[in-house]
């Protein structure tokens, strides 16, 4: 499939169902960015959730993202575009190069520079040069400023809500293995942080036994600074990392107790599995570590 038109000035703006691959020659255009031929692109991810995203790369010096804000979690190009600025050279992220949206599509991008590397494999996790990089990267992000405005109360509070009507609605015999939860009161000492939000293998590239670059920014957000806490606690990170991983590098996650943990974790699971939430609920209570 041919991706470019013969010339630039034959690009037009994409029409309204346009899919995110079919906006690739107006983004390229837009941002002045020439390609000699079709060889110069790669398409590394095309079609997910019909069409709303796709990442391109090209002539190995620009990797573009074209995305929709299809499903809630995925971040406008300029909130993409601002955080991303702010993490240069305080962790290992690609430069930006240009963001924007395409007119009518609803679709956004994000130009950044090309990296070379390779995906962090679950060996090269544990390198202890490679446990501390990775330490230092969410130490770094999670030391940006985040608007005042922006409380973890004020996070908190719609959440437990839904919570509470949740587990009001569960039988007696299972809500009362729940156990007890932290109040909203109990949230006032903590602050909301810059979060990457997923942190898979796949998107933090090695060059050797050094991160590269941290990749795949679309659903950075401001959450509770436990919410790293309480991801290091899962299954998927430990086997990753180690048992001992939040302990031995002082991320300061010793400060979150296990019950404000259970709490977060509950609501994390009132959000994202409403319809299943009490299916959900019983097999963290039959393999709770937190």
């Amino acid at each position: 499939m041919c991706l470019l038109p013969s010339h630039y000035d034959d690009v037009k703006q994409p029409l309204s169902d346009a899919s995110a691959q079919d906006c690739l020659p107006y983004v390229l255009s837009h941002c002045n960015i020439s390609v000699s031929s079709d060889d110069d692109i790669v398409v590394l991810r095309e079609g997910q959730e019909h069409g709303c995203q796709a990442v391109i790369q090209v002539s190995k010096t620009w990797i573009v993202r074209i995305f929709k804000l299809y499903d809630g979690y995925r971040q406008s190009s300029d909130t993409i575009s601002k955080i991303m600025q702010s993490l240069q050279g305080v962790v290992p992220v690609q430069p930006i190069g240009y963001h924007g949206t395409v007119p009518s599509t609803h679709h956004h991008y994000i130009v950044t520079q090309f990296v070379d590397g390779q995906a962090l494999t679950e060996e090269q996790c544990k390198i202890p040069s490679v446990q501390q990089q990775y330490a230092d990267f969410i130490k770094g992000v999670r030391s940006l400023l985040v608007p005042p405005d922006v409380t973890v109360k004020h996070f908190m509070q719609p959440r437990l809500l839904k919570l509470q009507a949740l587990l009001a609605a569960l039988p007696d015999s299972l809500a009362k293995r729940v156990g007890p939860l932290c109040s909203l009161d109990d949230f006032q000492d903590f602050r909301m942080v810059v979060r990457h939000n997923d942190m898979a293998l796949k998107n933090i590239l090695m060059q050797g036994e050094t991160i590269a670059a941290v990749i795949d920014w679309e659903f950075a957000s401001y959450k509770p600074e436990f919410a790293d806490a309480l991801w290091m606690s899962k299954k998927a990170a430990r086997d990753s990392w180690g048992e001992d991983f939040p302990k031995v590098h002082n991320l300061g996650f010793k400060r979150y107790s296990d019950r404000l943990l259970w709490t977060e974790n509950l609501c994390f699971f009132a959000e994202e599995y409403e319809s299943e939430f009490s299916r959900h609920l019983e097999e963290a209570l039959d393999a709770r570590v937190i």
